[in-house]
């Protein structure tokens, strides 16, 4: 495709072209809001209608990042799934069920009446006689859940040029014994075991691999702290939709989110980073040839999980500070004796193991 027609795909217009590449980067780089943008596109739209002298607003323009996404053919890294808005039933990617297999709950509604595709078959200059035929609208689920796996956001993530070695510079962080300034200067760091039973951060493969610490609610130990926060540091695993899932509905989105943790603490994955443009070369056995992959193996432990008491009881599976027999969640105390003298004194108290 010549490159004139490929600009004229986008829109026939220069500046409307010009605009979608404004609103376009700053999201994908600086991570600016779809509202943002859909403001951007609206307001500059109506100016530049303005300034060619087409005060009508006739001149069709993209009033969503979505649609100019859709132009590019730019796409995210979430799978978005199809979700029961009762049970939150989570249904595979790119399927259309009309019933829910555990409540009988009708998924899908009627068709969307706002999407915006009022522009998207404009005519072009070369062809602006000929209409496209109307497409049938296709039935939408009530409600869906974007899942971004972590180890799909990590393989962008560590294409970015410096991640490597400011993931790595945890290694030779000075530490001062009884002071803690980071996360990193925590028992668990220094005492985490690997699914080979060796130390997980300082262990005799460790050196030979990318080892990466995080939280649940992703966010990222091994970072400095200058550039823990960023947005584009933090990966946004999974929106569980409008409606809050209860502790047994959760379980549904955390079996996705957590068997693809565990499948990056066992096995890890190989990635290239810019740091290893030819990675270091694996030799793996595929049948009876053994190839080398190239790359560098990264691994993942989830070193903490970070959430306020009630997110942390659906969570992790505590009982609600309410209840009678286990409220602490550390040690075993009933919550008429929760504030005592006796129950304050963490050293009086066995240690709560089994009961939640």
């Amino acid at each position: 495709m010549p490159r004139i027609t490929a600009r004229n795909h986008l829109h026939p217009q220069w500046y409307i072209r010009c605009l979608m590449y404004m609103v376009a980067f700053p999201h994908t780089k600086y991570r600016v809001t779809f509202r943002a943008a859909a403001l951007i596109l609206i307001c500059l739209s109506f100016i530049f209608s303005a300034l060619v002298g087409d005060f009508t607003g006739a001149i069709a323009t993209p009033r969503t990042l979505k649609t100019v996404f859709a132009k590019f053919n730019i796409e995210d890294n979430f799978v978005v799934h199809p979700v029961c808005f009762h049970c939150h039933f989570i249904f595979e990617p790119n399927t259309e069920p009309e019933f829910c297999p555990d409540c009988d709950e009708e998924v899908l509604a009627g068709p969307d009446q706002n999407e915006d595709n009022s522009w998207e078959n404009a005519d072009t200059e070369a062809d602006e006689h000929r209409s496209n035929p109307p497409r049938a609208k296709k039935r939408k689920p009530y409600m869906v859940a974007p899942i971004q796996l972590l180890s799909t956001g990590l393989r962008e993530f560590f294409k970015r040029p410096g991640m490597v070695s400011a993931v790595e510079s945890g290694r030779s962080r000075p530490r001062v014994d009884g002071e803690l300034h980071s996360m990193q200067d925590a028992d668990v760091w220094s005492s985490m075991k690997d699914a080979e039973g060796q130390l997980f951060f300082f262990g005799p493969h460790s050196e030979k691999e990318i080892r990466v610490g995080v939280s649940y609610s992703l966010d990222w130990y091994n970072l400095p702290n200058n550039l823990k926060y960023r947005a584009e540091n933090c990966i946004l695993s999974a929106m569980t939709g409008q409606k809050e899932p209860t502790a047994e509905q959760l379980q549904r989105y955390l079996k996705i989110i957590f068997d693809d943790l565990l499948m990056l603490y066992e096995d890890g994955i190989v990635i290239e980073t810019p740091e290893y443009p030819n990675g270091n070369c694996w030799q793996i056995w595929i049948g009876w040839n053994l190839i080398a992959e190239p790359g560098k193996r990264l691994r993942v432990a989830l070193v903490a999980i970070i959430a306020d008491h009630p997110a942390m009881c659906k969570l992790c599976g505590f009982a609600d500070h309410g209840h009678q027999a286990t409220s602490c969640t550390k040690f075993k105390v009933s919550r008429d004796e929760l504030f005592t003298d006796k129950s304050l004194r963490s050293g009086n108290r066995s240690p709560q193991i089994t009961a939640h």
